[in-house]
């Protein structure tokens, strides 16, 4: 049973996309409270940010069950069914389709066929998979889309656009070592926070990997500095 604050998270992200590869369930937070006078609103129809792969309800269903991925959310958007997907769908850029395939990946994994488009889609997404299921991938795939996409907010100073949180030293250097190869050759840098490094490292990547502790313990000690233009989170637990 989810405890009181995890079920405050799943609250929290009921405008996105929770979903569990083999099996899950997703928690939506209540719906605002409507007053007494206050005339039924039709649903707000919200504009996606790229068109998701078109797959009939009846094949969407199919592909789920028999990928035993189960999704829940707020119009959650369609899956990609295989790589090709990637470009044209999602326009991936041909340096990050070569990088991928470099790494010798031939295939999305469950968590990647939901977690991508979900992602490319601007949503908020809690995903849980078994160790060696891709979410490195899941996630840094439509992280360097998006950065590659976008700019920085114009007049601020060099630093992330992207932090990855991870638990462990070595998982966080894991991450900022897959996603570096993803990023290869793309213009976009990526760096593990080391044990070593002080807020100097905030202004020579764009994409930050760190651990908690060794984040906060750095900005406490320098309080004026700020990760003011991240507009990428992702929290790895494990």
């Amino acid at each position: 049973m989810a405890s009181s604050a995890q079920q405050d998270i799943f609250a929290a992200l009921r405008g996105g996309v929770r979903f569990k590869s083999q099996g899950t369930n997703r928690s939506r937070g209540a719906p605002p409270k409507k007053g007494p006078e206050q005339p039924e609103k039709a649903p707000e129809q919200r504009e996606p940010a790229f068109h998701s792969h078109a797959l009939r309800t009846e094949e969407l269903s199919a592909l789920r069950n028999a990928r035993k991925i189960r999704v829940e959310g707020a119009d959650a958007p369609s899956i990609f069914p295989d790589l090709a997907a990637l470009s044209a769908v999602a326009g991936c850029p041909q340096q990050l389709l070569d990088n991928i395939a470099e790494l010798g990946w031939t295939a999305l994994t469950e968590t990647q066929m939901q977690s991508i488009p979900a992602l490319l889609d601007e949503r908020d997404v809690l995903s849980i998979a078994p160790t060696g299921s891709g979410k490195t991938g899941a996630f840094a795939i439509p992280l360097l889309l998006r950065l590659l996409r976008g700019s920085p907010r114009p007049g601020a100073e060099r630093s992330p656009r992207a932090l990855i949180l991870a638990p462990t030293r070595e998982l966080a250097t894991q991450i900022a070592r897959e996603t570096a190869r993803l990023a290869k050759d793309t213009g976009i840098s990526v760096r593990a926070f080391g044990k070593q490094d002080d807020v100097t490292a905030f202004a020579e990547c764009d994409v930050l990997v760190s651990t908690p502790l060794r984040l906060a313990t750095v900005l406490t000690a320098q309080p004026g500095r700020r990760l003011a233009a991240v507009e990428i989170l992702v929290v790895r637990p494990r």
